[in-house]
């Protein structure tokens, strides 16, 4: 059909047709996106200079939960409003390990021990976490009188038959933007990229693909969507988690990014960087504060709105392990009746 056509638009000529349609695109959250870019190399170093500054992570957290609940009710439990008092803790610890040459390997959320807690008062009233050490990621809840939870081994994360967690901590990992992403285009996991406009924003869509654990079969795993304009640096403003069948199954929107502390000084963060700043990337490390969780099948969210970050130390390593879970805690395995077997990556 052409803009000619009697169906399009009446038959308008050519011109007035097009100003039709651009303002139909426009209307419809459609922009004109900018005919530069980056690579995609230059986009993942980017990412990943910012991520190294971070070898660990102490944030306080402000944590709303609201899940549908039984008879059509709806649980809520927590505020994220700046107003609200602290009523969480995140933890982040990734691998103790030396260089590999002049730089690390990059470290995804499999490979970090990390650990989310929310709390009432001094009550501890839920423990989301994962500990490479012990090669587990788990979810315990302790709410009155009902408390439980699940636990799961990390090689089978993903695996048939194996069902994911409600809300999956190696998830939530990827979306606060401090885990490297893979370097190597030609080995797995990898991360390809396309341009791409989302509603009311250009974007630039990095894949990240992978094998599924016990079957050796590549998938997507997630999508992460970066700004991509001429006025502003790309920022990840967007994770799409996706199940083994390809559907999405999370999404994760942040956004209000800030600087973490890491103690030193502006100049001698800049000089640890692998390359030096550019408009793309400040000095010192930056992650989103504010992140919004939602699952396109179910109503009911998370909010979580960090505060205070700093990658100086002020936690032990230990505390995300299972062992540091409240005592009688009483977690059903996810995997028990999966083998490991056949191929692992």
């Amino acid at each position: 059909m052409s803009l000619n056509d009697p169906g399009l638009f009446g038959g308008l000529p050519r011109r007035f047709a097009a100003a039709g349609l651009a303002g139909l695109l426009a209307m419809a959250g459609c922009i004109p996106c900018p005919k530069t870019s980056l690579s995609l190399s230059r986009l993942v170093n980017d990412y990943n200079a910012n991520c190294r500054q971070v070898p660990q992570l102490w944030a306080r957290a402000r944590i709303a939960v609201s899940l549908p609940g039984e008879a059509g009710l709806t649980y809520n439990w927590g505020s994220a409003s700046p107003l609200a008092a602290p009523n969480g803790l995140l933890l982040l610890f990734k691998p103790q390990q030396a260089p590999a040459g002049d730089r690390p390997a990059p470290f995804g959320p499999e490979d970090c021990d990390f650990l989310l807690v929310g709390k009432e008062g001094p009550q501890q009233v839920f423990r989301l976490g994962c500990s490479a050490d012990e090669g587990k990621y788990y979810l315990w809840y302790g709410f009155g009188s009902r408390s439980g939870g699940y636990i799961g081994r990390t090689l089978l994360a993903g695996a048939p038959d194996v069902k994911g967690l409600p809300l999956d901590p190696m998830q939530l990992l990827s979306a606060l933007g401090i885990c490297e992403l893979p370097e190597d285009p030609v080995d797995l996991p990898a991360v390809a990229m396309s341009l791409n406009a989302v509603p009311g924003q250009c974007a630039y869509v990095l894949t990240y693909i992978d094998r599924q654990a016990l079957t050796g079969r590549i998938v997507f795993k997630r999508e992460m969507l970066f700004t991509w304009a001429d006025d502003k640096p790309p920022r990840l403003f967007r994770v799409n988690i996706f199940d083994m069948s390809g559907r999405r199954v999370m999404t994760a929107d942040v956004d209000n990014y800030q600087p973490i502390d890491t103690g030193r000084p502006a100049e001698t963060q800049a000089a640890q960087n692998i390359q030096p700043p550019s408009v793309n990337r400040p000095a010192g490390p930056i992650m989103p504060t504010s992140i919004r969780i939602t699952w396109p099948e179910s109503p009911g969210g998370v909010e979580i709105l960090l505060s205070e970050m700093t990658a100086q130390p002020k936690a032990q390593r230990e505390a995300v392990r299972t062992e540091s879970l409240p005592g009688g805690a009483n977690l059903v395995p996810i995997d028990r009746d999966v083998q490991l077997r056949g191929p692992q990556k």
